[in-house]
């Protein structure tokens, strides 16, 4: 493995191409990954949208079960049912344990441990270090003090160094489904590049009664669950292209006796 040289040299070096109807069948194993990843990916923004439709309803709108027979006060985000509170971010935040945090450098492209960062894809990483483990007291919320990406993690995982802070609810009534959501809608957008968390707790958020916290957890919980397999699955699917493709190309895993169809495009 070389990971330095000039580009000069890089026009030098030979590599063993396969023969032209072998790289369309490897294209062909390839794009069928793509397609299992992508489709997933539809499945997941569907589902995603189902539960921020359901949060909006209940907690922009107002329109939760039984909202007919409830009676509205005002409060520093305007009117809002009676029983409901309005709290800032800070004030509801748990302390989290944390693991030792993995340098983006010392990221590994497989391993035991899933690094989550503030990056957009959803695990930045892999690491074998048993000490930076978080696997108690979970789900948290990841939040990028850059990028603003929020991340629901309810599996054991890595910190990532540059940029995360993990957070947790401390009250009844902002369970963690709920608690995220209610991040999701708040738009820091304004503060441009800066260190994001402290402009988030300084924001508000709306605690309804505990029934109504709790009513909207179970509906979202069976959504969060299949958001969380298809991403495994994701994860899954990419690791294994990632390891099957510099196989494919060796000729260590040979494809060329394979009965595999190719589309007409990619034959002609």
């Amino acid at each position: 493995k070389v990971r330095h040289t000039s580009p000069s040299r890089i026009y030098e070096v030979k590599v063993d191409i396969p023969p032209l109807p072998t790289q369309r069948k490897i294209a062909a194993i390839l794009s069928a990954y793509d397609d299992l990843i992508e489709n997933n990916l539809r499945r997941i923004k569907i589902l995603e949208e189902m539960a921020q439709n359901l949060y909006r309803e209940w907690f922009v709108k107002f329109r939760f079960p039984g909202h007919q027979h409830s009676r509205f006060t005002d409060s520093s985000l305007g009117r809002i049912p009676e029983g409901w509170e309005v709290k800032k971010v800070g004030e509801i935040l748990k302390k989290v344990k944390r693991g030792e945090k993995i340098q983006k450098q010392d990221y590994s492209t497989e391993g035991l441990i899933p690094v989550v960062d503030q990056g957009k894809e959803f695990i930045g990483g892999y690491t074998d270090k048993r000490e930076s483990l978080i696997f108690e007291d979970l789900p948290v919320i990841v939040f990028g003090d850059h990028t603003r990406v929020l991340k629901f993690i309810d599996f054991p995982f890595a910190c990532g160094a540059d940029g995360t802070q993990l957070l947790k609810s401390n009250d009844g009534r902002m369970p963690m489904i709920l608690f995220y959501y209610g991040l999701s809608f708040i738009d820091l957008s304004d503060f441009a590049y800066a260190r994001h968390f402290k402009f988030l707790k300084e924001e508000a958020l709306i605690l309804p009664e505990k029934l109504i916290a709790d009513l909207f957890n179970q509906f979202v919980w069976p959504l969060r669950e299949q958001m969380s397999l298809l991403m495994t699955k994701n994860i899954t699917l990419r690791r294994t292209c990632d390891l099957l493709l510099p196989k494919l190309i060796s000729g260590e895993v040979d494809v060329s006796e394979l009965d595999i169809t190719v589309p007409e495009e990619a034959s002609a």
